[in-house]
């Protein structure tokens, strides 16, 4: 009776976790679209997309945890042009890198909307259609480049960022992200954006050594870098600020314990929006501001 009963346990099935897999996007390779290849995605896995033309928006499910999205190496750029937005991420731990993406003008449109934890945004080209004419004489913004909402612990870095109808990068009610080394250009509304979301501030987030040019349009006012209503405690530091239409840095009136430093910010604000390199709007002491470079300030 014991051998039987130890013979019996030694059969039962101990379950492991299945190595991460490799799957490849492309013509000639086993997945023709990138969402396909998500779908036949597990945790922890990697897609490598090939040169091409993706006329989709990738959506990667809060399931797929610590999935990687990359371009293949020594290839084009594969374009990800979606409808709405390229990307949207639900996942914690997921890595997105070396795409361009085309943020379109429409709702929803963000070119790489990261709605998770812990995700790495690396080395893509985010481009934008401007702004949406939708009757004679009315321009409506509405996609963000790159948006980093209500999610603590994300890494925006490497990337190029233009063109777009909303923000370059938005990063709304998030805490304890990085947006570090992109560079934002042309876009209609402010560069680089920390605004309140659902009623909840921005804290504790790191803006370091990206450069922002000409944010903004002369029928839009708006700023190279925001620190927006409640932001408090966020490093903005050795970033260069150039050719905004209204204020290169600005730190409105609400916010507090951060700390503005070591930044470059030059032709900034043009005579019709009263725009200086650099603006404190909240009483003085709130905010940190030293050893920047600047020509024209106000409350500073």
């Amino acid at each position: 009776m014991m051998i039987l009963l130890l013979a019996s346990v030694a059969m039962i099935a101990v379950p492991v976790n299945a190595p991460p897999t490799v799957l490849e996007v492309g013509v000639g390779y086993p997945y023709a679209t990138i969402s396909a290849a998500v779908t036949a995605a597990s945790p922890g896995d990697t897609i490598i997309v090939h040169a091409g033309t993706y006329n989709e928006q990738v959506s990667v499910p809060a399931s797929l945890v610590g999935l990687t999205i990359k371009a293949a190496v020594g290839e084009d750029r594969p374009l990800v042009n979606g409808q709405p937005g390229g990307f949207v991420i639900w996942a914690d731990y997921v890595v997105v890198e070396g795409f361009e993406v085309y943020a379109t003008a429409s709702p929803g449109g963000d070119g790489i909307a990261v709605k998770a934890n812990y995700v790495v945004v690396r080395n893509n080209v985010v481009k934008g259609p401007g702004w949406w004419l939708t009757t004679p004489g009315w321009y409506q913004p509405m996609g963000a480049g790159i948006s980093v909402i209500n999610v603590h612990d994300v890494v925006v870095e490497g990337n190029s960022v233009h063109e777009t109808s909303g923000a370059g990068i938005w990063v709304g009610a998030a805490s304890y992200c990085t947006i570090r080394d992109n560079k934002v250009a042309e876009t209609q509304y402010t560069g680089i954006l920390l605004p309140p979301w659902g009623g909840n501030p921005s804290h504790h987030n790191t803006i370091e050594k990206n450069h922002v040019a000409s944010a903004g349009t002369e029928w839009n006012y708006d700023d190279g870098i925001r620190l927006g209503a409640g932001a408090h405690d966020n490093v903005v530091k050795n970033n260069k600020v150039t050719a905004s239409i209204r204020d290169g840095i600005r730190a409105v009136a609400t916010t507090s314990g951060n700390e503005i430093a070591f930044n470059v910010m030059r032709g900034n604000g043009i005579p019709a929006t009263g725009g200086v390199d650099a603006r404190e709007q909240a009483p003085p002491g709130s905010n940190y501001w030293h050893d920047n470079i600047f020509r024209t300030s106000s409350g500073i």
